[in-house]
């Protein structure tokens, strides 16, 4: 997953214990997916596995991404709450399944789910699809909504002036002296 956009580029997966050449082919292949227009100062991101403190993984990780390997303090997994996170959307995304009958059945959810996570608008995103925020068009269609919400505004005030009974129009709004004069000082201190 490329953060702070949120792309997941690749989920690797094993059908036995995780070992190091496992996690060497998921890399490889999230590295074939990777955007070339990206230039970014990769970091893997790890819990304290001992598939992902391998030598051999550490080497080919460093090789092929030119990314450090970032270890998460021990026993403490809400250090890195996306993975969490991420793992529950995984789980519950409405279109999962609720069980799966054959392994082969959860070989192809995983390869089916890039691309429903990357093309769903996301929270921390501003509602913008991670594959909009890799892209470049979050800040272009953020800005669309906020002027949206302007001619919006301006409509609505326009068709509130136009509704308004005539013996409204043309005068002005009654205020109060308590809003238009300070307040005394014993009012003062007890605002204080």
């Amino acid at each position: 997953m490329i953060l702070p956009c949120r792309y997941l580029l690749h989920i690797g997966y094993s059908l036995t214990g995780v070992t190091s050449s496992d996690l060497v082919r998921a890399v490889t292949e999230a590295l074939a997916l990777m955007p070339p227009s990206l230039e970014l100062n990769l970091v893997a991101h790890s819990d304290r596995g001992s598939a992902m403190k391998a030598a051999y993984t550490r080497i080919t990780v460093k090789d092929l991404l030119g990314a450090l390997i970032h270890y998460g303090r021990p026993h403490t997994p809400d250090d890195e709450g996306w993975i969490e996170a991420f793992i529950k959307t995984l789980k519950y995304h409405r279109e999962a399944p609720v069980s799966f009958k054959i392994v082969d059945d959860v070989v192809s959810w995983l390869a089916r789910f890039p691309d429903l996570y990357n093309n769903d608008p996301h929270s921390s995103l501003k509602y913008v699809t991670p594959l909009q925020a890799l892209s470049g068009q979050q800040e272009v269609i953020l800005n669309q909504r906020k002027q949206n919400l302007v001619s919006a505004r301006k409509r609505r005030y326009a068709f509130w002036q136009k509704n308004q009974p005539s013996s409204f129009i043309g005068k002005e709004a009654v205020v109060p002296a308590s809003l238009t004069e300070p307040p005394s000082a014993e009012v003062a201190m007890q605002l204080v």
